[in-house]
C-alpha cells in the first residue's frame, strides 16, 4: 500500500503540472491521501508515513488553491498541524 500511495501521488503531481488534467490529479491525490491516511493508522503514526501524508497534503493544497481558496488554506492548515506534530 505504501508503494502504491506514492505511485498514485507522483502520477497526480504529473497531471498537476498540465493543462486541463486537474481534475484527474485531484482524483489521484485523494487516492493517495486516502491509503497514507490508512497507513497512518495501521502503524500508529509511524513518523515516515506522517511526513509523506503531509507531502501529499502540500501538493493537494496547490492544486486546490487554483480553484478554491477557503478549501486550500483548509488542507494547507491540516499539513501544516502534522508538521508541527512531528516537531514536538
Amino acid at each position: 500500500q505504501q508503494a502504491e500511495s506514492e505511485t498514485v501521488y507522483q502520477l497526480g503531481a504529473l497531471y498537476a503540472r498540465q493543462d486541463g488534467r486537474g481534475p484527474e490529479a485531484q482524483t489521484l491525490y485523494d487516492r493517495a491521501i486516502a491509503a497514507r491516511k490508512t497507513l497512518v493508522e495501521a502503524a500508529r503514526g509511524r513518523p515516515e508515513d506522517l511526513r509523506m501524508l503531509a507531502r501529499f497534503l502540500n501538493n493537494q493544497g496547490i492544486l486546490t488553491s487554483r480553484r478554491d481558496a477557503v478549501e486550500a488554506e483548509a488542507t494547507f492548515v491540516e499539513a501544516a498541524s502534522i508538521q508541527e506534530g512531528l516537531l514536538e
